[in-house]
């Protein structure tokens, strides 16, 4: 065999190595980005959560001090009844703030769902092409086997030409 089958082979084999390199890379990458896309909605509905526990246990408190001067101040009945009006009004505003943020919460799920969706599309398509490079891998290295079979033949029927004499 001479020096430049040699390098074509070897070329050719660095080549095919580099590009199930490039192929393993790219997956692995899909599936590090899709675990930190989730990670970071599910830091996004926790911490929306949070805030809408933290601002309805902030109005309970609230209500729990008005409770506490209702008791025997009739006096003060109607100022806090006119207070209580207002904390009400200012509850609905502030929950019709959170249920806006969670309803953009659902839609931003949504998207992240569907992101996700067509993420899983690509990777089913990227694992079918690494099954169709897995095939010709192994072709590949049939057809090596092959021509390996066929150069020991020839180096065989060569050096068996170089010893006979010539008559």
């Amino acid at each position: 065999m001479d020096s430049d089958t040699i390098t074509i082979l070897t070329a050719m084999g660095v080549g095919f190595i580099a590009l199930a390199a490039l192929v393993v890379s790219l997956f692995a990458w899909l599936r590090s980005d899709m675990a930190k896309m989730e990670e970071r909605v599910n830091k996004r509905m926790d911490d929306g959560f949070a805030r809408v526990d933290q601002r309805f246990e902030a109005v309970d408190a609230r209500m729990d001090r008005m409770d506490a001067r209702f008791d025997g101040v009739d006096a003060r009945f109607d100022r806090v009844d006119a207070r209580f009006d207002r904390m009400e009004e200012r509850f609905d505003a502030r929950f019709q703030r959170v249920e806006s943020q969670l309803n953009t919460l659902a839609e931003d799920i949504a998207r992240m769902d569907e992101r996700l969706e067509a993420l899983e599309a690509r990777l089913k398509a990227l694992e079918a092409e690494v099954a169709q490079l897995h095939a010709q891998t192994a072709r590949f290295s049939e057809r090596m086997a092959h021509l390996d079979g066929l150069l020991d033949g020839l180096r065989q029927a060569i050096v068996a030409a170089a010893r006979t004499p010539a008559a």
